[in-house]
């Protein structure tokens, strides 16, 4: 209700740049975009320079709440868990949203770079939620951020990887779906 988005000075060349990114992400992945889904719902992607990544997605299916992941590793170093998703509990998605809420994702910048690394990675969060358009508020946002040094949404970014992990525990394995 009381967010204020600010005018941000847009760097053309970052924004194509990071969207043909996320594209290429999106397709490795076999992904789609949650933007123009008339329910609510979040995805993360992570990648890193070493072909190691997750796609992670909290979304809303007819009345029920989804945690999905899919993961991909390019080498031995990384051990990459099973494609799944299970159904998670109203407070459960709850506590997800207000992490989201808390971390002022609506009204973060959208992309942030930072070009100093040798081996990086990238987060890409996007969120939907229809019912926002209601209230004059903002319905879909995407951020970018790559290999931060220090950035809030980077926080949001692991506490949400942090958070699917503690729900595959709680649930386990027996409760996880297999997901192509």
């Amino acid at each position: 209700m009381n967010e204020e988005y600010l005018e941000e000075q847009s760097d053309t060349v970052l924004k194509k740049e990071a969207l043909k990114y996320r594209d290429i992400l999106m397709e490795r992945f076999k992904e789609t975009s949650i933007t123009g889904q008339n329910k609510p719902a979040y995805h993360l992607l992570f990648y890193s320079s070493f072909g190691n990544g997750e796609s992670i997605k909290f979304e809303q299916i007819d009345s029920s709440y989804y945690l999905s992941r899919k993961c991909i590793s390019s080498n031995d170093h990384f051990v990459c868990g099973q494609n799944f998703y299970i159904q998670i509990s109203t407070i459960e998605w709850d506590k997800f949203e207000e992490m989201i809420y808390e971390y002022n994702f609506w009204t973060s910048k959208k992309f942030n770079v930072n070009k100093k690394v040798l081996d990086g990675y990238a987060y890409f969060l996007e969120g939907n939620r229809p019912e926002a358009f209601f209230c004059k508020k903002r319905n879909y946002h995407l951020i970018g951020r790559s290999s931060p040094e220090y950035d809030k949404m980077e926080d949001l970014c692991n506490h949400i990887m942090d958070y699917e992990e503690r729900l595959v525990l709680k649930y386990g394995k027996e409760e996880c779906k297999e997901r192509k």
